[in-house]
């Protein structure tokens, strides 16, 4: 879907249209907004399987001090190549 796109004459001079082209146009303006929000919502009907969409996920209390080891000891080198620098 082309997010660009050209204006038509009859989008310009709505006012002119009778009222069953009016609904046409909003219509057709309502599809093309409802499917550009579902893309950028991400929405698009791509879900990985078992898996609910929105769910949130939640790590054990193991998984989380495992984590928090592991930054630890990546500041900790960090700190140590710093350090190494500045001597």
């Amino acid at each position: 879907m082309g997010m660009k796109r050209k204006i038509q004459a009859t989008e310009l001079h709505w006012y002119s249209m009778d009222t069953t082209q009016l609904l046409s146009f909003i219509d057709s303006e309502i599809a093309r907004l409802r499917e550009a929000r579902a893309l950028l919502a991400g929405q698009d009907g791509h879900v990985r399987p078992g898996r609910k969409p929105g769910k949130k996920r939640t790590l054990s209390a193991d998984a989380r001090a495992r984590i928090a080891a592991a930054q630890r000891k990546r500041w900790a080198k960090q700190m140590r190549a710093a350090k190494k620098d500045t001597a």
